[in-house]
Order: C-alpha cells, then sequence, then structure tokens
C-alpha cells in the first residue's frame, strides 16, 4: 500500500512494518447482486463535499456519460463547504433533473441508496493543499460488501483495496473522459458489472471482515507487548 511504502521510504526496515487493512461488518451488508437491482439506472457519489472526493469530475463524467440519457439518474449523498460550487456545475452542465441532493443521511439510509445503485464513482483526487485519502475511503469497503460496481481513481491506497479490472474500474485523477467511458461500461455491460459486484464481495469477505481484522491488530499488540 502507498502508506506502508512512504513509510519505508522514510527509513523503517520494510520487515517491521504491518499493514493493517480496514474492517467493516459484513453482518450489517446484504449482497445485492445488479442482476437483482431496479431497472432504474442510478451513479451514486457518496462523500463529504470536499475537493479530495472529486465531486466535479464525478459531476462532469455523468453528463458526458448520461446527458442524453433521461433515464438515469446521479445520487449524491453527503454535505460539506463545496456543496454550492458542485451545485452550481449541475447547474452548469444542464443536468440538474437527474441529479438529487440527499445531504447528509443516517448511516443506514445511505447504504440503502448503495443497496440500490447502478455504480459508485469515487473519483479522489490529490487536493490543492496536498490533502489526500491516505489510505482507501470506507465507502469502498462497503460497496464492495452490498456488491455495488465501483468506478475510482487510481488514488492513495484505492488500487491495492479494490483491485482495478477484479473490484473496480480505475482511471488516473481527473480524467473526465475515462471516468465517464467506465461509468458507461459498467451501467451498459450487466457481465462486467455482475462481475466487479461478486468479486468485490468476495474480496471484502476474504481480507476486510471486521471480526479477522480486529482479531490481527490484537495479535500485533500481543507481539508489541511480548
Amino acid at each position: 500500500p502507498a502508506m506502508a511504502e512512504r513509510i519505508e521510504r522514510l527509513g523503517c526496515p520494510g520487515s517491521r512494518i504491518r499493514v493493517q487493512r480496514l474492517g467493516t461488518d459484513l453482518a450489517n451488508f446484504d449482497f445485492v447482486p445488479p442482476l437483482q437491482r431496479s431497472d432504474q439506472k442510478s451513479v451514486l457519489m457518496y462523500a463529504s463535499f470536499r475537493e479530495k472526493k472529486g465531486h466535479l469530475y464525478g459531476v462532469r463524467a455523468f453528463s458526458r456519460a448520461f446527458g442524453e440519457d433521461r433515464e438515469t439518474t446521479l445520487e449524491l449523498v453527503g454535505d460539506g463547504p463545496l456543496k454550492d460550487e458542485i451545485e452550481a456545475e449541475v447547474n452548469r452542465l444542464g443536468i440538474g433533473s437527474r441529479v438529487h441532493f440527499h445531504g447528509a443521511l443516517p448511516h443506514a439510509a445511505a447504504i440503502q441508496i448503495l443497496r440500490a445503485c447502478s455504480v459508485l464513482v469515487y473519483p479522489s483526487v490529490t487536493a490543492k493543499d496536498g490533502d489526500t485519502e491516505g489510505g482507501a475511503p470506507v465507502a469502498l469497503l462497503e460497496a464492495m460488501a452490498c456488491g455495488t460496481p465501483i468506478v475510482s481513481s487510481r488514488h492513495a491506497d484505492i488500487p491495492f483495496v479494490a483491485p482495478e479490472g477484479t473490484c473496480s474500474l480505475l482511471t488516473d485523477e481527473r480524467d473526465v473522459e475515462a471516468l465517464a467511458a467506465a461509468l458507461i461500461a459498467v451501467v451498459t455491460d450487466e457481465t462486467l458489472a455482475e462481475r466487479l459486484a461478486r468479486s468485490g464481495r468476495q474480496r471484502a469477505e476474504t481480507y476486510h471482515d471486521l471480526k479477522e481484522q480486529a482479531a490481527s491488530l490484537e495479535a500485533v499488540y500481543d507481539d508489541v507487548r511480548a
């Protein structure tokens, strides 16, 4: 992962670095394959409205991919300092009738939308002030647990958590054209969406089960204490 590599470059011996993966309680996330979801297509952005989350690029990619499609919607779950700027961009692009701002919802309500949507787009970027994800957004783990296909960026540890081509389609940061192409691919190709969904759930079960990760972290503390 990116953080482990950075620590090693600072001089820490690789043999002393342990990667502790994020965990999520999989019992709270029913797997819903894309083929069992509504015929109504929707793209979800589920993040706080901050620069590093890349909302402007996601909105532009949605417009480029589905600008002429009057059925597919963009669902925005979250709030934050860039809300006015994002709303202005939606209006500038002329897609306001198909973009729904849900605000900052309770977690359970946000997950209901995540379980119903066609794809989660998470176009993270390095902000002008250097702010980054650091690791990988928890929303990606939740999407994988639910069986929601992911379109994201090659940013921080996202490629490590949701490997490209297996659990996600990834693009370079700020690449609107590539994001749009990836969204079209997932929304229109049922076989691709199903494969990404099932691989994502399998990876979540293998590497990100909360109970197993808690036990792994406890073992690290035991080693240090010993």
